[in-house]
């Protein structure tokens, strides 16, 4: 049998069908958001580390409910405002190519 790379077609059930790999995947997705890796990568790990000290104070008041009062609703106006910011500045830099 052939090893499967990004680029072979595969015929099946008279179609022919593209495997794409996750490579494929994460370049297209870099481009539907206008990003480089290392935008996506820093943008990514910003929020996945607001992510988890958000869920920290939230475990903390599941617990505890008299600290850490609005954590899960000042996370979530946050990321909002944050990737509604972001989505502007790709489109306005995009706009200005």
């Amino acid at each position: 049998m052939e090893m499967l790379s990004h680029s072979n077609l595969l015929q099946g059930r008279g179609e022919l069908y593209y495997i794409m790999t996750l490579v494929d995947v994460a370049k297209e997705h870099l481009i539907e958001n206008k990003m480089t890796y290392r935008e996506h990568f820093v943008f990514g790990m910003r929020h996945g580390f607001s992510c988890l000290r958000a869920g920290t104070y939230l475990l903390i008041h599941a617990i505890l409910p008299c600290f850490h009062r609005g954590a899960g609703s000042n996370l979530v106006a946050k990321l909002n405002k944050h990737f509604t910011d972001w989505r502007k500045l790709t489109e306005e830099k995009a706009d200005n190519v």
